[in-house]
């Protein structure tokens, strides 16, 4: 979690992911829903209004004040990208996971993510 000793910055392992998801799931414990699939999401005045379909008892409607979309397919094991010649490139090719490009000096470059 960031703030404490050991928090993953970057894009952290699997494992760094889990534990973090982990410990703050315990604070949120009475508010996480699983299985619940979102449809739709519309905003409306000051509003959202939330189409779902929740396993096991079908489709459900939700108002709520935001809306958060939280997407990191960085979960797990890094997916290598080859191309053509890449042999021969004389530039930096990283993963970025694990912070491992903390060290590169971005300014002044020309980057290709």
């Amino acid at each position: 979690v960031l703030g404490e000793s050991g928090a993953n910055r970057d894009h952290s392992t699997a494992r760094e992911m889990i534990r973090d998801i982990s410990k703050l799931a315990e604070e949120v414990d009475g508010s996480i829903y699983c299985g619940v699939g979102v449809v739709r999401v519309l905003k409306q005045g000051g509003q959202y209004i939330i189409a779902s379909h929740v396993e096991g008892k079908g489709a459900s409607v939700t108002t709520s004040r935001g809306v958060l979309l939280a997407i990191n397919d960085r979960v797990g094991t890094p997916r290598p990208c080859h191309w053509p010649g890449q042999e021969t490139f004389k530039g930096i090719v990283r993963s970025g996971t694990n912070d491992n490009l903390a060290d590169v000096a971005w300014k002044g470059k020309r980057v290709v993510v």
